[in-house]
């Protein structure tokens, strides 16, 4: 059933709505005066995050060449080394040859008789000249021997002076690419303290907006309590507001729908019961007014009462996995395209495993970490965005099963080293997923995974991935104390050990130690002036993880204590729950040669990669979309409300969609 604009008779707008609508226009003028900064500001934010991408992008880069750089020195080191070798060996043979050499000419010698001008043979007996021609013969032969020697010992020390020059060259670039680096660090903090000056300024723009348009709904409620009052059976309800999650609502919700062309002429403007669903044959993009875009969706995005979020996108799976932000595209350079393919795997097979599983609120997962992480077509375009496309496509119709059937697979950020079972983490067993050592051999040596530490730290006064610093033997006292208490461990640390005077971990595998059998931290030893007290390490890490300031925390129940300079610094090992696969791992994994079968059936046991028919539609809920918004066409598309078309859009059209309650 359709609610036209129309319908309503210009009686509707009487002098009780003037007051109103002439304090709403000039709170419309306040807010484009706002949005007007708010633009500027957002201008200012996104070049300077661009300047500190670029920049950024610069410093991995020279740290690349660096890298690249120290492995080119060792190889000319080592080529100089063996130069060096072949010159002593050719000197010494030449020295050898040479004294021969000396030796046979005296011998010659003694056979001839000197006058002034010149060597006259004077032996009467026929054998003598036979003595002197073989002489002859050995010292022609000796003298082309050192002769070559000379020559080889000429082409290796041009060789060597050659090579010493590069490697010349090679320290100046150096030399040259750390000064950079310096430059380039020093230029991205400056593009930082003003990148964060302008979201202060954003902040205080945006509340200022927040709050001209509250006084805006509430002016418009107003203006609808006066059209319900006189037309009760039309009247479709004030509009909604918020953020996710919205208010969930009839199934036969309501929805004012405005459509402009690219000229910015409305060409539909009325209320409507939804469902209302915008599809374009490109992606669309949802924008708001205040100039911010929420990001751009492939197939069709939909707006319904029945549901906890603004948006929801329904496509194909496999566009659907092309828009997942789970595992950076970047990799995809280093050698990690393996890794993109398993993670495009377990997306999808994670996907299909759960589809249905938010049927209450009329979508299949969320678009955030509850379920997975997803970005939409941004994820295709962005830098490097072309290899994961590249690593979806590779593996399209690809799943995992296990038994026959497709599973869950449970995948993290960072193992530290070692995978955990399904059921140390949550209880219950699942046979795919159980504790795997995350280091791997390389040249025959044991190795622990690339990112080994992962450094979890905001606000901290030491760089280099410090969980927390100025802890020292006072002001940790609460924080122990805390954890003391939650377990129910006795009275406060003073009584047990005095004035503490150091920590230190030790793991389930005895020892302080890291191996690559290690799963847990399990003690914490506090030593102090008046004795020992070994404290269980999750109470620590319950008592850190309360009293710590901000996002601190120690993130996974593998971490270390070091004790520096009077304070005590925590180190987390990994992040996430640690159950199947670890991101890093497998990236790592892929860099040193294993292919995606291989990295899949490390992670899970006894699965197979198997061929399924993904030709089916996924609805994912869009906890981005904001509750005021406009969708953005680029190209033709349709907007229906019920199953029936009302308009058909085009390039630069908008769609703004207001859900009334």
């Amino acid at each position: 059933m359709f609610f036209s604009m129309a319908a309503f008779t210009n009686t509707v707008f009487a002098d009780e709505l003037d007051d109103i609508n002439n304090q709403k226009d000039e709170k419309l003028d306040e807010k484009a005066g706002k949005q007007g900064d708010l633009k500027t500001v957002n201008y200012q934010i996104t070049s300077a995050s661009n300047a500190i991408y670029y920049v950024a992008d610069r410093i991995n880069t020279i740290e690349t060449e660096l890298a690249q750089l120290a492995m080119d020195k060792i190889t000319l080191e080592d080529s100089i080394a063996a130069l060096e070798l072949q010159i002593g060996d050719l000197s010494h043979e030449f020295e050898t040859q040479y004294t021969e050499y000396k030796t046979l000419i005296s011998e010659l010698y003694k056979l001839v008789a000197e006058d002034e001008e010149s060597l006259i043979y004077f032996s009467t007996d026929f054998s003598d000249f036979e003595t002197i021609a073989y002489f002859e013969n050995i010292e022609a032969g000796l003298y082309r021997k050192i002769t070559e020697i000379e020559d080889q010992l000429s082409w290796v020390l041009s060789a060597k002076i050659q090579l010493d020059a590069d490697k010349e060259t090679l320290l100046q670039k150096e030399v040259e690419y750390l000064s950079l680096s310096e430059e380039l660090a020093t230029q991205k903090i400056q593009y930082q303290n003003f990148l964060n000056a302008q979201k202060q300024a954003q902040v205080q723009l945006l509340a200022d907006l927040k709050d001209i348009d509250s006084e805006i709904a509430s002016l418009d409620i107003a203006a609808q309590r006066i059209i319900a009052a006189k037309y009760a059976s039309v009247n479709p309800g004030s509009s909604s507001g918020g953020s996710f999650p919205k208010p969930v609502t009839s199934g036969n919700a309501y929805f004012k729908v405005t459509i402009t062309n690219a000229s910015g002429t409305s060409i539909y403007d009325s209320y409507v019961q939804g469902p209302v669903r915008v599809s374009s044959v490109s992606p669309l993009e949802i924008a708001s007014d205040a100039g911010f875009s929420y990001g751009k969706y492939r197939g069709t995005l939909e707006a319904r009462g029945d549901t906890n979020v603004y948006l929801i996108n329904e496509l194909p799976l496999e566009q659907y996995i092309r828009g997942l932000s789970e595992m950076s595209a970047w990799w995809g350079t280093n050698g990690g395209m393996e890794a993109l393919k398993s993670q495009a795997i377990i997306g999808k097979s994670y996907a299909i495993a759960n589809l249905g599983k938010r049927a209450n609120y009329n979508f299949d997962l969320y678009d955030n970490t509850s379920d997975q992480a997803y970005r939409g077509y941004i994820k295709e375009i962005e830098n490097y965005g072309n290899y994961w496309t590249s690593a979806v496509d590779a593996v399209n119709g690809k799943v995992l099963t296990y038994a026959g059937a497709v599973i869950a697979p449970y995948y993290h950020s960072n193992s530290g080293g070692h995978t955990l079972s399904s059921q140390e983490v949550w209880g219950g067993f699942r046979g795919f997923v159980q504790a795997e050592s995350d280091w791997y051999y390389e040249n025959g040596s044991l190795r622990a995974p690339l990112n080994y530490y992962t450094y979890w730290c905001a606000g901290c006064s030491t760089s280099g991935g410090v969980v927390h610093s100025g802890l020292n033997s006072s002001n940790i006292i609460p924080i122990i104390d805390y954890g003391i208490s939650y377990c129910g461990l006795g009275s406060g640390i003073t009584s047990k050990v005095g004035t503490i005077t150091g920590m230190q971990h030790f793991y389930d595998t005895g020892g302080t130690t890291i191996q690559s059998n290690t799963k847990y931290t399990t003690t914490l030893r506090i030593t102090g002036t008046a004795g020992t007290y070994d404290m269980p390490a999750d109470c620590f890490r319950i008592g850190y993880n309360v009293q710590a300031s901000g996002n601190l925390a120690i993130w996974t129940k593998l971490w270390d204590v070091v004790n520096q300079n009077g304070e005590f610094l925590f180190w987390t090992r990994g992040f996430g729950h640690r159950v199947g696969l670890s991101q890093y791992g497998a990236y790592y994994y892929s860099m040193i040669g294993q292919s995606y079968n291989q990295i899949l059936s490390h992670y899970y046991r006894g699965t197979l990669v198997s061929d399924y028919n993904t030709n089916i539609s996924i609805r994912i809920g869009l906890t981005v979309a904001p509750s005021e918004y406009y969708l953005l066409l680029s190209n033709s598309g349709t907007v229906t409300v019920g199953g029936t078309t009302i308009a058909n859009v085009g390039a630069g059209y908008r769609v703004y969609i207001v859900e009334l309650q």
